[in-house]
C-alpha cells in the first residue's frame, strides 16, 4: 500500500514528457542540372479562357434579360388591347342604354302607353302621413323589445 500512497500523494505533480519526435534526415545536394525555362503561354491561355468564359456568361445574362423584358412587354400589350376592347364595348352599351332610357323616360310615350292599356289619370289625390315607426333594433340589427316600448311611450307622451 505504500506504493499506492506515493502515486496519489496530495500536491504531487507528475512530470509528463512528450516523446521526442525525430526529424527525417534530409540533405540538400547542390546539383548541376539547369532549370528549364518556363514559357508564359499556359498562363496566357488560361487568362484568355477565363475572359472568354466571362464574356459568354455576360452575353447569356443579357440575352435572358432581353427575352424577359420582351415577353413582359408583349404580355402588357395584350392586356392593354383587351382592356381597350372592353372599354369600347362598355361605351357602346352605355350609349345604347342612354338612348333607351331617354325613350322610356319620355312622358308623352308613357301617357300614350297608359291610355292604350286603359289607364286614366287620377281624379284626385290625397296625402297620407304616417306616424313614426316605434319598432327599434339594437346594434346587432336584432329587434329590441325594450327600445320599441320606450319609443312607443315617447310618441304617446
Amino acid at each position: 500500500m505504500a506504493q499506492a500512497a506515493r502515486a496519489y500523494e496530495y500536491g504531487a505533480e507528475r512530470a509528463y514528457r512528450e516523446p521526442r519526435r525525430t526529424r527525417p534526415d534530409i540533405r540538400v545536394v547542390p546539383g548541376g542540372r539547369q532549370r528549364e525555362q518556363q514559357t508564359s503561354q499556359a498562363p496566357l491561355f488560361i487568362a484568355l479562357a477565363r475572359g472568354l468564359a466571362v464574356v459568354l456568361v455576360l452575353i447569356a445574362v443579357l440575352g435572358i434579360a432581353s427575352i424577359s423584358l420582351n415577353s413582359a412587354t408583349l404580355r402588357e400589350t395584350l392586356t392593354t388591347s383587351e382592356l381597350s376592347e372592353q372599354i369600347t364595348k362598355a361605351r357602346a352599351q352605355g350609349n345604347v342604354l342612354e338612348s333607351l332610357k331617354g325613350t322610356l323616360d319620355n312622358s308623352v310615350r308613357i301617357k300614350q302607353m297608359a291610355s292604350e292599356l286603359g289607364m286614366a289619370p287620377p281624379a284626385y289625390s290625397e296625402l297620407v302621413s304616417l306616424e313614426p315607426d316605434v319598432i327599434a333594433t339594437n346594434e346587432a340589427g336584432n329587434l329590441s323589445f325594450a327600445r320599441s316600448v320606450e319609443r312607443a311611450y315617447q310618441t304617446t307622451s
